[in-house]
């Protein structure tokens, strides 16, 4: 499944696979290992990005944390991060044409 998922081309990504357009090394496993940890001692690591946490949550139930506690403390700081649709607005003109303020 994870060959399936992870490793074969897609038209979508322009025949390319998943592993090659979102790289996952070394470094990023024990950046979610170290979120674990702090996770499982009862905190939350906001410097962990949003797509590692649900691995690092895991992790730190493997380490022993109260699963109430856990997804509680997940779920909040999730809801709390800005969205793409929420964050800024989008600028209405394209890069390539000026926008309204800036035409004569």
């Amino acid at each position: 499944m994870v060959d399936e998922i992870a490793f074969q081309t897609r038209r979508g990504l322009a025949q390319r696979a998943l592993a090659d357009v979102i790289r996952f090394g070394a470094r990023d496993e024990s950046t979610i290992r170290a979120g674990a940890r702090e996770l499982a001692a009862g905190g939350l690591p906001t410097e962990l990005p949003p797509r590692f946490l649900v691995s690092a949550s895991r992790y730190a139930l493997g380490l022993g944390a109260d699963p109430q506690s856990l997804s509680k403390r997940v779920i909040e700081h999730l809801s709390q991060r800005p969205t793409l649709s929420r964050a800024a607005p989008r600028n209405r003109g394209s890069a390539c044409s000026p926008s309204n303020e800036e035409r004569p």
